[in-house]
């Protein structure tokens, strides 16, 4: 009977050190699945590294939410002809690695925010078809040589991220309509930081570099785009802007530099560039001069604008009537 009892122990746990053996990436993770025409059901992989044997391949999109999974390997999510949107949020994803998203033709869609990811390697999403990524709000401090080719995306979240460098090849042969890198610790944009980058399709590109840790921008960092929608510089630590920064751009709807350390601005910056809505607020400048003023809008609210230079605007103003500079009235009203 001791025999027997204890062949009995050794079956038992023999399989369950086999559950644990195996590396399961799928381990008790429940899926809310979509298909065109029917309501979302939900769907429970008990344990398993793919989700082929439990997600149809006329599934439309995948939602994994709140769940643990620490690791996307080769495979584990492939082969769903139809599959448009896929989320993975707040999953603890730390590691993704090559071959993980394969035959997802139709994919429009990709969210993988609110995850632990460190690292984001060459040939993980090299020629997705998507046209949204979500990479926000992860633990992103490298990215790997061309990590981002041969992508046609009109949204890429990479704000709320630990990257502190920029690299021109990350986007080698791609384009983006907004692409957000705000909340990130990046201390500069070197010469053509863009100039490997295609001309969006759709219309002009937005870049969103809010809350960095930006000090200077250098000559011709824009360099290789004609027209831009907007270009977002606030709350870093720019103290001055080159005079070539926006050298080879024709046209900006807006640039945001608020919120920085700037003490002048020289009117070479803007010299063939024509921009329509320049922000100022919360610097540190005293005067501007008035061959800035070609814009349509200026807002320069929270400097210290002297009395001398309020007063060479006002002369200004009598005889042009652009631009609409905001937040004049206070200074005007203070200096008389």
């Amino acid at each position: 009977m001791q025999s027997l009892d204890l062949l009995i122990l050794v079956i038992i746990s023999s399989s369950g050190d086999a559950k644990l053996g195996k590396s399961g990436i799928f381990d008790n993770v429940t899926l809310l699945v979509t298909r065109l025409g029917e309501p979302s059901h939900v769907v429970v992989v008990d344990f398993d590294d793919s989700l082929t044997k439990y997600v149809a391949p006329s599934s439309e999109g995948i939602v994994i939410k709140d769940q643990l999974i620490p690791k996307l390997d080769t495979n584990c999510i492939s082969d769903f002809p139809k599959l448009k949107n896929l989320s993975l949020v707040s999953t603890g994803i730390r590691e993704i690695r090559r071959g993980a998203f394969k035959n997802l033709p139709n994919l429009k869609l990709l969210n993988l925010s609110h995850n632990d990811i460190e690292e984001v390697r060459q040939g993980i999403f090299n020629h997705l078809p998507m046209e949204d990524l979500y990479l926000n709000n992860n633990k992103i401090s490298r990215i790997g040589y061309k990590a981002f080719s041969h992508l046609h995306l009109r949204n890429l979240f990479l704000n709320n991220n630990k990257i502190s460098r920029w690299s021109k090849d990350w986007f080698a042969d791609s384009s983006v309509l907004i692409l957000d890198l705000s909340y990130n610790l990046v201390e500069e944009l070197p010469p053509n930081s863009f100039h490997l980058m295609s001309e969006p399709v759709n219309g002009s590109m937005s870049l969103i570099f809010s809350g960095n840790q930006l000090k200077k921008i250098n000559n011709h960092v824009f360099n290789g785009f004609d027209k831009l929608r907007s270009i977002f510089l606030d709350s870093n630590l720019i103290e001055r802007l080159a005079p070539g920064a926006f050298n080879g751009v024709k046209y900006v709807n807006s640039v945001n530099l608020n919120n920085n350390s700037l003490t002048e601005i020289r009117a070479e910056v803007l010299r063939g560039t024509q921009v329509d809505v320049l922000m100022l607020e919360d610097n540190k400048l005293r005067c501007l001069s008035t061959d800035l003023f070609r814009m349509e809008e200026l807002d320069i609210d929270g400097n210290p604008i002297t009395c001398f230079c309020v007063k060479t605007w006002l002369d200004w103003r009598e005889r042009h009537s652009n631009p609409s500079i905001y937040h004049i009235t206070n200074l005007e009203e203070e200096c008389i």
